[in-house]
């Protein structure tokens, strides 16, 4: 929302402590995610990184920061012509078109050319008109998946072989003892068949711990209880590794007496894939259980996981959580938006990924949660994660800033109009010059479109712009002649007192400054110094034409009012080379236009 629609809607700009503890918060929260943050620019820099995407791609904040996208994601090819030139062949064309992504593998190129597959989820973020603003994504780095898969694979594809090429161990137990094998199963374990045949057994090829599960195997099939039986046990080798094996064995006869026939695989390193996964699988379960924030997954509606963090948020055990609709637990007021924007994110639609809402824990404890959130497939159907962040005490502070901002500016509005009033008890003459000058210039700013906070200390600066008279002698003020050079020096010098009284208050904006120069002109001609055109503040700029025309235009001891007439030909006389031309046609506009008058108080 810019300044202007701010303005009526009825709300202030934020302060910059404001944004600058916001923008503090937003960054400690980047900075703890484990998963890379990467935020680009419109025309497809880099705006912003977290510490997790520093570490992992070997680069300092300084190197990536307004670099192409492209530094760091691996060129792809794109089916189509995109319409955001700056992302083609990096992956995002398709993120910037349709606003979203979810779950796409993508690859990262790291500062020493490694490439690192990552899972890329990733939201556009558009200004108001549509205008792309920035793209925002979150990527996991899934190496240790991709070898367990890689594995998996090359696993299964041994075993295909195996089978269509007879490269499975194949054998025939009789009298517990190998009567045939072929090459493969010699091979498994280090032997030659003929080491193997008609002196060793299976159980010399079993490791001890597994020898009671394979001799139970073998008695039940030759008794015929079971036709085929199929198990895993672990094998032990020639030079004493200790391999995993999958059997499948049958009841067969051979040379008329009971025999086994069987086929037998190495499956190590599948077990050990699968072994990686299962660690893997915690690793990632003891991050969830442990993790700061509140983990919650929503699906159909109802909340089919939390973890710890987000129990003790809620102060409600798992049972009571489990299956229940999430709005539940939203204050009363929350529950129409919050069900709104989930609707929304579950048909696909862009909603804000971070937002804030009241909650209610179980005591009826009031609470405010941020919430960052993602459309996932959970146990094959779409449903949304959420990450929970308690931030009452932060909106709390927030408050309590705002409610110290408000009594400051009382306070320095307070102080402004007693030293306006002391001006005017000096100088009866001009009593309301200042307040009537101050109308004028907020009219001026207004009709510029200047934000409602530079507004603000325009005001203030023009109710006290005379400040400085009080170190005129009160006979020079209130002289009905002219004044002589040494009496006119003494008046001019009035800015300058001005800004001396002003100086050591630490006012919002540049009061003093804009006191300082509002007797400036644009080709150099003013004082207290001379500046000249830009180096002059535009609210002196606009305080110097509403004081020309307010005084032109009143009752002076040394003159009668000139008149608006003549005060609007004045400034127009000297537009360009003593006054802004915008702001004298602003003026202008006001009086001839817009029908402004001065408001008697």
């Amino acid at each position: 929302m810019n300044e202007r629609a701010m303005r009526k809607a009825g709300r202030r700009s934020p302060s910059r402590e404001e944004l600058q503890a916001s923008y503090r918060y937003l960054a400690s929260i980047l900075k703890s995610m484990l998963d890379v943050v990467i935020v680009t620019n419109p025309d497809g820099t880099i705006r912003t990184v977290n510490r997790a995407a520093l570490e992992l791609l070997g680069y300092s904040e300084k190197e990536l920061v307004g670099q192409p996208v492209g530094t760091i994601f691996e060129e792809e090819e794109e089916e189509e012509e995109e319409e955001e030139a700056f992302f083609r062949g990096t992956g995002l064309a398709k993120l910037v078109r349709e606003g979203a992504v979810r779950n796409v593998e993508l690859t990262l190129l790291t500062k020493s050319g490694e490439r690192i597959p990552v899972v890329f989820n990733g939201s556009v973020i558009r200004e108001e008109d549509g205008r792309l603003a920035a793209v925002v994504g979150v990527a996991r780095d899934i190496r240790e998946r991709k070898r367990a898969e890689e594995a998996l694979r090359e696993s299964e594809a041994r075993f295909r072989m195996a089978t269509e090429e007879a490269l499975a161990g194949v054998y025939i137990i009789q009298d517990g003892k190998f009567q045939y094998v072929n090459p493969a199963l010699a091979r498994i374990f280090g032997y030659t068949p003929q080491e193997l045949m008609g002196k060793l057994g299976p159980l010399d090829l079993t490791h001890p711990q597994d020898r009671p599960l394979v001799e139970k195997n073998i008695r039940k099939r030759l008794k015929g209880e079971v036709r085929a039986v199929h198990y895993t046990f672990r094998g032990l080798c020639k030079d004493g590794k200790v391999i995993h094996c999958e059997v499948l064995g049958r009841h067969i006869e051979y040379q008329g007496r009971p025999a086994i026939m069987g086929n037998l695989l190495d499956i190590t390193e599948r077990v050990q894939a699968e072994e990686a996964l299962r660690e893997s699988e915690a690793r990632y379960r003891t991050l969830v259980e442990n993790a700061n924030e509140g983990i919650v997954v929503v699906q159909d509606g109802l909340i089919k996981f939390t973890n710890p963090k987000f129990r003790e948020l809620s102060g409600c055990t798992e049972s009571d959580l489990a299956c229940k609709h999430f709005t539940e637990f939203l204050h009363p007021e929350e529950r129409a938006a919050a069900l709104e924007r989930y609707q929304k994110r579950m048909k696909g639609e862009t909603v804000p990924s971070v937002y804030s809402f009241r909650a209610i824990d179980k005591q009826g404890k009031v609470r405010w949660v941020e919430s960052k959130a993602v459309l996932i497939t959970w146990e094959g159907k779409p449903a949304v994660l959420n990450f929970l962040s308690d931030i009452t005490d932060r909106v709390q502070a927030q408050e309590e800033r705002r409610r110290n901002f408000e009594r400051l500016r009382k306070l320095l509005e307070e102080t402004v109009a007693t030293l306006a009033a002391t001006v005017e008890l000096k100088d009866p003459y001009t009593a309301g010059h200042q307040r009537r000058v101050s109308q004028l210039a907020c009219a001026i700013a207004k009709e510029l479109g200047l934000p409602e906070e530079r507004i603000e200390g325009l005001r203030l600066a023009a109710v006290v712009h005379d400040i400085g008279k009080m170190a005129v002698p009160t006979e020079i003020l209130s002289k009905p002649g002219h004044l002589n050079k040494l009496e006119f020096d003494m008046v001019k010098n009035h800015p300058t007192a001005g800004y001396e009284l002003l100086k050591h208050i630490e006012f919002p904006w540049p009061v003093a400054k804009i006191v300082l120069q509002h007797h400036e002109r644009l080709d150099g001609s003013g004082y207290p110094q001379g500046l000249k055109g830009e180096e002059i503040l535009l609210e002196a700029r606009i305080l110097a034409v509403a004081d020309v025309v307010e005084a032109m235009s009143s009752h002076r001891p040394y003159r009668a009012a000139l008149g608006l007439e003549k005060a609007l030909e004045e400034i127009e006389r000297g537009k360009g080379t003593h006054y802004d031309p915008q702001v004298v046609d602003a003026c202008v506009r006001l009086f001839k236009e817009k029908g402004f008058t001065f408001v008697a108080r």
